[in-house]
């Protein structure tokens, strides 16, 4: 998994080619999971969230689907069941 996908590597990149790329990149050992949103080869968002190390990086505003959950209407409890 790349650190921090906000600065891709070149084969990202170049696969993108210019088109929308949504990265979906988890790492199991430190427990991180990172979905990043690339369009026309510039950064749209890049959250990249962790139990042990909270937001370790959060660029771009929230998706839609993010908003019942940075809002606070599912605790960490129900997001874990």
């Amino acid at each position: 998994m790349v650190a921090r996908p906000s600065s891709p590597t070149g084969r990202i990149r170049s696969a993108a080619g210019g088109r929308r790329v949504v990265l979906h990149l988890m790492h199991s050992v430190v427990d991180r999971c990172a979905p990043t949103v690339r369009q026309g080869g510039g950064l749209e968002r890049s959250p990249v969230l962790s139990p042990n190390s909270g937001v370790v990086e959060n660029i771009g505003g929230p998706l839609p689907f993010e908003a019942p959950y940075g809002g606070g209407s599912h605790s960490r409890q129900t997001v874990l069941r």
